[in-house]
């Protein structure tokens, strides 16, 4: 049970403990009073009534409780079905990632053409995007991938970016050290975005079913390039 739950099940056994003393006590009252005032007492009608007010207050959070846990319960389905669908893309997005993230080391050391610049950048703007509602209901599940995924995606766009000012600068073509500098740049962002998504996948993969193939996946790909975490 994580500290999540944990603290959720105190919380509810604490609210029973205090809930059935608290009956406990008024019915006790109510008894009572019957014994010394008789049924028809004001008194007792008083005890009554407290009962009856805080049987219906405790109903009250219970009926709001339950209904935030059918709740969570939904989102938590919706997240799971929603990262079901995506898994599978974000192991192909993260391998082309180590895949261009390899070239980019590659041309910072033995330089390249703008024109292969520009075709890795249409290469990253080509990949798989989603939109933030689509990532909002990723939330439910346990972790943090929904953000790591944000970030990644965010990464990439930065990349893609960071490419096309480079080979519209005049320095660019002429300046075989400058590019070198530049595929560094870009190697490094997309670094950061490969481990956010090898994160989010790991993450999302211990919480649904039926992707158990996908470390092998992530793994084959892993291994061309021992830099990237």
């Amino acid at each position: 049970m994580n500290f999540k739950k944990t603290v959720m099940f105190m919380k509810n056994k604490v609210l029973f403990i205090f809930t059935l003393a608290s009956l406990v006590f008024m019915f006790i009252g109510l008894v009572d009073t019957i014994a010394a005032k008789g049924m028809a007492s004001a008194d007792a009608a008083g005890w009554a009534q407290a009962i009856g007010t805080f049987g219906a207050f405790v109903g009250a959070i219970w009926i709001a409780n339950n209904q935030e846990r059918l709740r969570r319960s939904d989102a938590l389905a919706v997240a799971k079905m929603m990262a079901a669908t995506m898994t599978y893309r974000l192991v192909a997005l993260h391998n082309d990632l180590v895949d261009a993230y390899t070239w980019f080391d590659k041309f910072s050391k033995e330089d390249g053409t703008a024109k292969g610049f520009q075709y890795k950048a249409e290469f990253l703007q080509n990949q798989p995007h989603w939109s933030a509602e689509e990532l909002k209901k990723l939330v439910p599940l346990p972790g943090d991938s929904a953000y790591k995924i944000a970030a990644a995606l965010d990464r990439i766009g930065s990349a893609v970016s960071l490419i096309r000012r480079d080979v519209a600068n005049p320095y660019f073509n002429s300046l075989s050290e400058y590019r070198k500098s530049r595929a560094v740049f870009v190697r490094m962002i997309l670094e950061k975005a490969i481990s956010n998504l090898k994160s989010a996948i790991e993450q999302m993969r211990d919480h649904i079913d039926g992707v158990e193939d996908i470390e092998n996946s992530i793994s084959d790909k892993i291994d061309t390039s021992s830099k990237v975490s």
